[in-house]
C-alpha cells in the first residue's frame, strides 16, 4: 500500500484501523491541541488505489476534545470516543442521523470526573469497554446496559491508558503518572458486583508512563512508553527488571504498539516528532521516520495488511504506508500548504435529548453487538 494521507481540521489525537474493513479508519481530534475548544470524530476511507488522499465518510463534532477512539469488536457500525469532559460516546454509524452527517451519540457513558484519556474494547468479551481518565480511575463498562461494571482507582495521578489482554478476557493492564504498570484482574459478579484487583503492580519507569501494549504472541510480555524517552518490555511473571530497554527517542514516547503480525515488531511515536519501528528482540531500530512537523501522538497497525502503519500528529496530518516496502511519507510541513482540510464542522453535538439514551435497534440504543462475521 503506497502512502495515503489525510489533513484533519483539528490536531489529531488518535487513529485506529477498523477491525472489519481494510480501508476504513477512525481518528479523534481537538482544537487548540486539546487544551480548549471543540473536538471531532472522523471516519475515513482510504483511496481504493492505495495512494492519495483519504476521504471523510462520517464526522461528528463535539463540544470538547476527542482524545481517543476505539472500534467495537462486535459490530462494525459502532465506534467509541473518549472526550475531554470525561464522557465516553458510542456512535451508531448505521443510523440515518449518522449517515446524513447528523449529530448525536447513540449512548453517552458518564462517570469520569476529569478528561477521558483512553478507551479499549475487549476483543474476547465484546460487550466490555475499558476507559481511563485524568481522575486516576479505570472503569470497565458493560455497553449493553450502559453502566459501569467495575470502577477502580488504578494509579496515583493520571491513568493514561488501559489495554485488554489478548487472550485473557478478564485481565487488562493500565499505566499512569505514578510510573507504574498495573495488571488488573476482574472477578466474576458477587453480592457486591464484580471485583477488581491488581495481581501485579510494577514500577516500570522513573517518570510517567504514557502508553502500553500487550504482545499479541508472547502473552506475558507488555511494552511501556515513558516520559524518560525509553520503551521498556516486561515479562509480568518476573517484573523485577525489564527484559529490555529500547532507546532511540530524544523526548517522551507517546504511544507504543506491537504488530499484530509479528512477535518482535514494535512501533512507537514520540514528542520528538519521530516514528520508530523496532526489532524488539534485537533491541534495534529497523526504520525511523521524521515526516511529521509536530508531536506524534497516535499510531496503529492494520490488521489486514502486514507492516502497514497509520500515524497521527498535532500537525493535523494522518499518514498511512507500508513501513518496510514504501518510501517514507513526505514532510507534512510541505503537505499542509497544499492539502485542503475537510469541510467546515457542523454544530457541536449536545448529546442525547434531556441526557437520555436515544432509542435504537439494539440494547441501550445501539445496534446488536454481535459479530457480523461470526
Amino acid at each position: 500500500m503506497p502512502v495515503s494521507l489525510f489533513r484533519s481540521l483539528y490536531s489529531v489525537q488518535s487513529v485506529r484501523f477498523s477491525p472489519f474493513r481494510r480501508n476504513v479508519l477512525a481518528c479523534g481530534s481537538a482544537q487548540h491541541f486539546g487544551m480548549a475548544g471543540n473536538g471531532r470524530q472522523d471516519v475515513l476511507e482510504l483511496p481504493a488505489a492505495g495512494t492519495g488522499v483519504a476521504q471523510v465518510v462520517q464526522a461528528f463534532e463535539t463540544k470538547e476534545a476527542v482524545f481517543d477512539c476505539a472500534w467495537s469488536e462486535a459490530n462494525e457500525a459502532v465506534l467509541a470516543s473518549a472526550g475531554g469532559s470525561g464522557v465516553i460516546r458510542l456512535w451508531d454509524l448505521s443510523s440515518p442521523m449518522a449517515r446524513g452527517q447528523g449529530q448525536g451519540a447513540a449512548v453517552e457513558l458518564r462517570a469520569h470526573k476529569k478528561e477521558a484519556a483512553s478507551i479499549d474494547w475487549n476483543s474476547l468479551e465484546r460487550n466490555l469497554l475499558a476507559s481511563t481518565s485524568w481522575d486516576s480511575f479505570l472503569i470497565v463498562w458493560d455497553v449493553l446496559s450502559a453502566r459501569p461494571l467495575v470502577t477502580v482507582q488504578a494509579h496515583n495521578g493520571v491513568a493514561y491508558q488501559a489495554s485488554w489482554h489478548p487472550r485473557k478476557p478478564r485481565t487488562l493492564a493500565t499505566c499512569g503518572a505514578d510510573g507504574t504498570i498495573a495488571v488488573i484482574d476482574i472477578g466474576q459478579a458477587g453480592a457486591q458486583g464484580p471485583s477488581a484487583s491488581a495481581s501485579v503492580r510494577l514500577k516500570a519507569h522513573d517518570g510517567e508512563i504514557l502508553a502500553l501494549d500487550w504482545n499479541k504472541y508472547r502473552e506475558h510480555e507488555v511494552a511501556s512508553a515513558g516520559t524518560d524517552s525509553t520503551i521498556r518490555i516486561f515479562d509480568i511473571r518476573n517484573p523485577q527488571r525489564p527484559l529490555s530497554i529500547l532507546k532511540g527517542h530524544s523526548m517522551a514516547v507517546r504511544k507504543v504498539r506491537w504488530s499484530p503480525h509479528s512477535e518482535q515488531t514494535l512501533a512507537s511515536c514520540s514528542y520528538d516528532m519521530s516514528v520508530a519501528v523496532w526489532d524488539a528482540l534485537a533491541g534495534a531500530v529497523l526504520k525511523r521516520f521524521d515526516h511529521h512537523s509536530e508531536f506524534v501522538v497516535g499510531l496503529d497497525w492494520s490488521l489486514f495488511d502486514q507492516n502497514v502503519l497509520a500515524t497521527a500528529s498535532w500537525d493535523r496530518m494522518i499518514c498511512v504506508w507500508n513501513v518496510l516496502k514504501d518510501p517514507p511519507p513526505p514532510s507534512t510541513r510541505m503537505l499542509r500548504r497544499t492539502m485542503a482540510p475537510p469541510a467546515a464542522p457542523m454544530a457541536p453535538s449536545s448529546g442525547p435529548p434531556n441526557g437520555q439514551l436515544q432509542t435504537g435497534s439494539g440494547s441501550a440504543g445501539l445496534p446488536q453487538l454481535q459479530r457480523t462475521d461470526a
